[in-house]
């Protein structure tokens, strides 16, 4: 009689229990799911860029466990925005600890990107010229979360940012480089040559992985970009601008090569 008392105690215990442990271990939490609301913002204001990001359209989450172990079953993509915002909704056992990592960037309507995407792992190809300069879709966003969901029907708000150093080179006096049958810098050509890129971003790290400090990479040829108002403003026309990946105290050999010429 006595254990069996001592049985219904402990039970009571274990099912009554919250969230207090911040370390819950998956094999003592509750079976029981709660949903969870994710939203995520592009429009982060400490990051700055060319681009204004509103070519991105694709959504891209991988959930892990507290190790770090990708759960397959949970991850998965987005393709709607509402407001500039990303939102997906999960079932995740409640007191359970997730990270969860996100990346968002552009793909054309055959699914076709620039970025290429496994086990959290973001990687470009820079072979035979793949990648040109002046891309603005080439813009992309990445971020993180780590959670222990406690309550059915909460809501995650994640912020993302941009995962780059960006390239640019402006001239205050764009007229002097143009040829004489040349009047504007509409559509005018740009390259690019930079030696010393990262071909890998880690979502997992937030870090830039696969570093190439022998070869030169080539972006472009392609039209520059149009002159911002705000640089109309300032006196500064755009010749090139190129997103890179890029480290802590990043260093890269560049060559610039401005061609005054109309694309046809």
């Amino acid at each position: 009689m006595k254990n069996l008392i001592k049985f219904f105690i402990t039970a009571t215990i274990l099912f009554t229990a919250s969230c207090t442990t911040e370390n819950l271990d998956s094999s003592i939490a509750s079976e029981e799911t709660v949903e969870v609301f994710f939203a995520t913002n592009l429009a982060d204001s400490s990051t700055r860029a060319y681009d204004d990001g509103k070519h991105v359209n694709k959504l891209y989450y991988f959930v892990c466990d507290s190790d770090n172990r990708i759960l397959n079953d949970l991850c998965g993509t987005c393709d709607e925005k509402v407001d500039e915002k990303f939102s997906f909704t999960l079932s995740l056992i409640r007191c359970m600890e997730y990270n969860i990592y996100l990346w968002a960037q552009y793909e054309d309507e055959n699914g076709v990107a620039a970025y290429s995407i496994e086990n959290g792992v973001v990687s470009i190809n820079y072979a035979n010229n793949a990648v040109a300069a002046n891309n603005g879709n080439l813009d992309a966003f990445y971020g993180s979360v780590n959670i222990t969901p406690e309550e059915h029907g909460k809501t995650q708000n994640i912020s993302l940012t941009r995962p780059f150093a960006q390239l640019n080179a402006l001239t205050s006096d764009g007229k002097v480089l143009l040829k004489n049958d040349v009047e504007s810098f509409e559509n005018v050509t740009s390259t690019v040559a930079v030696k010393g890129v990262y071909s890998q971003f880690n979502l997992f790290t937030g870090k830039a992985q696969e570093f190439n400090d022998t070869d030169f990479v080539t972006f472009g040829p392609a039209v520059i970009p149009a002159a911002s108002d705000e640089e109309l403003k300032v006196g500064y026309t755009y010749l090139s601008m190129c997103y890179l990946f890029a480290s802590e105290n990043y260093v890269a050999d560049v060559q610039f090569t401005f061609t005054a010429e109309r694309e046809t």
